[in-house]
């Protein structure tokens, strides 16, 4: 059976504080179908993620483009804008070596 390559256009990165909670968000291109997804991350996926941004980057301090939002109810969440980076585009297949990775369904 033939592995597809699975890329994603990086829309944002959120961190909330108060519940680790961190969802990636963006547009996979899995061979000719692309689709809008959110995906729910582990920090260690995360870490991986932001290394990638920084090969990808390099002219760019990529954990520097993070930030910081205030809400109403005094929780903080941590937000990167991918429209900031010079190259969005990531490679799925280094996120699933650690857990397989699950889209968020409503």
């Amino acid at each position: 059976m033939k592995r597809f390559t699975e890329t994603m256009q990086l829309k944002d990165i959120i961190v909330l504080s108060a519940t680790n909670e961190i969802t990636l968000s963006g547009t996979v291109n899995r061979d000719h179908l692309h689709f809008d997804t959110k995906m729910n991350l582990t920090s260690t996926q995360l870490n991986v993620l932001l290394n990638q941004l920084q090969k990808l980057n390099p002219y760019l301090e990529v954990a520097e483009l993070f930030e910081t939002i205030h809400s109403a109810n005094q929780l903080k969440l941590f937000l990167l804008d991918g429209s900031n980076l010079m190259d969005s585009q990531i490679d799925l297949s280094v996120l699933q070596e650690f857990n397989t990775l699950k889209q968020i369904r409503a």
